[in-house]
C-alpha cells in the first residue's frame, strides 16, 4: 500500500460505490482502486465516528481524508460547521471533492492536497478527526499528534482511533495536551480524545 502515499498517484482500476449509514447520517461515497479501504467504510473510521463528540458548529479537520468518510460524515451531521479536508494521495483528494458534491456538503467542505498539516498554515479548528496512516510509521503519527496543538483553537479537541500503538500514542499526547482521554476500546481499536 506504500503507492498509497505517492504524491504522483493516479487513479486505476476499478470503481466502487460505497452506501452506508453511520449514527443515523446516510453517506454514499464514491472509490476507486488506489485507496484506503476502497469497498467500505473501513471498522476504524466507524468506531471514530461513533465515539466521538462533534461541536454544534465551529471548524473541524479531517485529516488524511482519504475519499472523504470523516469530513463528509461531519458536515451532513453539522450543517453549521466548515469542514477541511487533507491527503497526500491526489486520488483520494479527488474522490473527496466529487464526494462531497454527491451528498451535497461542497459549499460546507474544502477538500486540499497535501502532507498532513502542511497546507493548513494558519488554520485553527475546533475539532481535529483522525483515522491516522498507521502503515507510516511512529514518525508521521509523532507529527499529528505533536502539531494537532499549533492548529487547534483554545478549548479545541483531536480525536483519533488507533489499532496498535495506544501506550506510546497516549504518552505523547499527554506531554502535548491539557486533558487527554480514552474515550472508547472496542473491536481492537481504541479512540483517543487531546484537549488544548
Amino acid at each position: 500500500m506504500s503507492h498509497y502515499f505517492d504524491p504522483r498517484s493516479k487513479p486505476t482500476g476499478s470503481r466502487y460505490v460505497i452506501a452506508d449509514v453511520i449514527n443515523g447520517v446516510p453517506l454514499t461515497l464514491m472509490s476507486s482502486d488506489g485507496v484506503f479501504s476502497k469497498k467500505r467504510i473501513d471498522d476504524g473510521t466507524r468506531v471514530l465516528l461513533e465515539n466521538a463528540t462533534l461541536p454544534e458548529r465551529g471548524h473541524f479537520l479531517d485529516l488524511g481524508c482519504g475519499i472523504g468518510a470523516i469530513g463528509i460524515y461531519a458536515a451532513l451531521a453539522r450543517p453549521n460547521a466548515l469542514v477541511f479536508m487533507v491527503d497526500i494521495n491526489p486520488v483520494a483528494v479527488k474522490l473527496a471533492k466529487r464526494n462531497a458534491l454527491l451528498n451535497r456538503v461542497s459549499e460546507r467542505v474544502k477538500v486540499m492536497k497535501g502532507d498532513l498539516f502542511t497546507p493548513l498554515k494558519g488554520f485553527r479548528f475546533d475539532l481535529i478527526l483522525s483515522n491516522p496512516p498507521l502503515a507510516k510509521g511512529k514518525e508521521t503519527l509523532g507529527r499529528i499528534l505533536r502539531g494537532g496543538p499549533e492548529f487547534l483553537r483554545e478549548g479545541g479537541e483531536i480525536y483519533l482511533v488507533l489499532s496498535k500503538g495506544e501506550e506510546w500514542v497516549l504518552k505523547e499526547m499527554n506531554s502535548a495536551y491539557a486533558d487527554v482521554e480514552v474515550v472508547k476500546r472496542i473491536k481492537g481499536y481504541t479512540v483517543i480524545r487531546g484537549k488544548i
